[in-house]
């Protein structure tokens, strides 16, 4: 991503984040937060969050995790279709990133297909993956890669704070790459 002319730099990165009811879109489970950071030449050009209004309750064991309470999404969400449509546009043409990708790609799916939106064709990184191919830890959360990193998530489990945090530990990843294609060359 230096300007050393690698393919890297001439990319734009989405990371981001999804807090959702559960595990299993497949089940129900439902988007409830999204959160984004369009990134171009390792710097933060755009933002994005929104809170989603599910359909159904949001259950206690899902608020004990991410803290998203009932009240917050009928003070702040917005309706699924208009939030997924929004990010959509917002996502257009980069690579997407996230830690456990695959996660957030299948609901990100589900909502697509629940309000008749074609679904992201996006490239996507997951620093989980990296991590493991790169990293030697005992766990590969986002917290223990971050923690391996000396990054702090102050506020885990709400998506814009993972992202700011997936960020710095993507960054700090991709150095890692760029030094080990590096020093073989």
């Amino acid at each position: 991503m230096q300007s050393s002319g690698n393919q890297a730099s001439q990319k734009t990165f989405v990371i981001f984040d999804l807090e959702t009811t559960g595990l299993k879109p497949e089940e129900g489970h439902e988007i409830l937060e999204i959160g984004a950071e369009k990134l171009e030449n390792r710097k933060v050009v755009a933002t994005f969050h929104a809170l989603v209004k599910p359909e159904r309750p949001i259950p206690e064991e899902s608020i004990k995790i991410h803290g998203i309470t009932e009240d917050m999404v009928q003070k702040e969400g917005r309706a699924l279709a208009d939030v997924v449509r929004e990010f959509l546009q917002f996502i257009n043409g980069s690579v997407l990133v996230g830690h456990n990708v695959s996660f957030d790609l299948g609901f990100l799916s589900a909502a697509c297909k629940k309000i008749g939106a074609g679904e992201p064709r996006n490239q996507s990184l997951d620093t989980c993956e990296i991590s493991r191919k790169l990293l030697i830890i005992p766990s590969y959360s986002l917290e223990r890669v971050a923690q391996h990193f000396g990054i702090t998530n102050p506020q885990a489990h709400r998506a814009q704070s993972d992202v700011e945090v997936t960020r710095k530990v993507f960054l700090q990843l991709l150095d890692r790459a760029l030094a080990a294609k590096n020093s073989t060359t």
